[in-house]
């Protein structure tokens, strides 16, 4: 979903990267890792939905440009619904951000996704 926002494109390009980053990667970019997952049970012990937490941080040299690159993660994910790959997302909701900074500037963010 990040990697192939239009708007998220033109800050960042395609420095979307799960978990890691690769130590020669020029700023800005973006990386993203589950952080908690959920899964909601029925009395019966099945799995039918799941809550996940993933954390989206964005890293720039400059202030302004970490907040423009946070607030373009944000509308590519925040209240978005339907079938990605094969998962059903329910229900994209911003649960909670913060920053740091101190050679370069972080934006991060915590969405609650629900799934099944």
């Amino acid at each position: 979903m990040l990697s192939q926002d239009l708007e998220l494109r033109k800050l960042v390009g395609n420095k979307v990267f799960p978990v890691v980053i690769q130590e020669d990667i020029e700023f800005p970019y973006v990386v993203y890792r589950r952080s908690r997952l959920i899964p909601s049970y029925t009395k019966d012990n099945y799995a039918t939905d799941d809550t996940v937490y993933v954390d989206v941080v964005a890293v720039a040299e400059d202030y302004m440009s970490s907040l423009s690159i946070a607030q373009a993660i944000r509308c590519a994910l925040e209240g978005k619904k339907g079938q990605y790959d094969d998962i059903d997302i329910i229900n994209i909701e911003l649960e909670d951000s913060q920053e740091d900074g101190e050679d370069v500037f972080v934006q991060g963010l915590t969405f609650k996704i629900n799934c099944r």
